[in-house]
């Protein structure tokens, strides 16, 4: 999650200095990830599921719809632009 979190929120080429985001910017992930390490620590291994299962939603969900996401989607559309992908051609048939 942090290097999501850092991947989606440098600053691009050309725009500016390059720079890290500020630390603050990190505490919810730490927070939820602590609490989730909290929760896993736990001796019932329903819970220990569930919590895993949310980490891995957590991390899908930030990585689709979180600013990295977006970063990397369009990152695969211009790679998408650059090598269209064309079917094979397909035989004629005639009809007799």
């Amino acid at each position: 999650m942090i290097i999501l979190q850092t991947i989606g929120n440098v600053d691009l080429p050309g725009q500016g200095p390059r720079k890290l985001p500020a630390p603050k910017q990190y505490i919810a992930i730490v927070t939820v990830w602590a609490i989730l390490d909290l929760v896993a620590d736990m001796a019932n291994a329903s819970v220990i599921r569930a919590a895993s299962a949310f980490a891995w939603l957590l991390v899908l969900g930030s990585l689709v719809l979180g600013t990295s996401g977006q970063r990397i989607t369009s990152f695969l559309g211009d790679i998408a632009k650059l090598f269209p992908a064309q079917p094979p051609p397909q035989p004629q048939e005639t009809l007799t």
